[in-house]
């Protein structure tokens, strides 16, 4: 699964905004999303390899869960704005926050 069909899997919102930061955010968002998944798969894949997943299965499963939470949070976002002010940052740092965010 690619991360447009990821997003279309999690029906995230349609972006909003004008039409130039719509096609602009679009990319973005793809990308963001894009690097996203990347960095939670590679980050699974490597607790696994190390037997991190093993030795306690309940902490891996937690951590697991709260980052595939976070990384629906943060393709839900759907303002235009948010997407082009976020450009550059860190994925880690925009999953961390959305993290941070809760159920809300």
């Amino acid at each position: 699964m690619d991360s447009e069909q990821y997003l279309q899997s999690v029906n995230a919102k349609p972006l909003t905004g004008s039409e130039k930061q719509i096609e602009w955010a679009r990319t973005l968002r793809y990308n963001a999303v894009d690097s996203a998944r990347r960095e939670i798969f590679a980050a699974m894949s490597s607790a696994e390899r190390s037997g991190a997943d093993k030795a306690d299965p309940a902490k891996f499963e937690t951590q697991k869960a709260q980052l595939l939470a976070a990384l629906d949070k943060l393709s839900d976002h759907a303002e235009a704005k948010f997407w082009i002010d976020s450009r550059g940052k860190n994925v880690r740092d925009l999953l961390a926050l959305e993290m941070g965010r809760g159920s809300n």
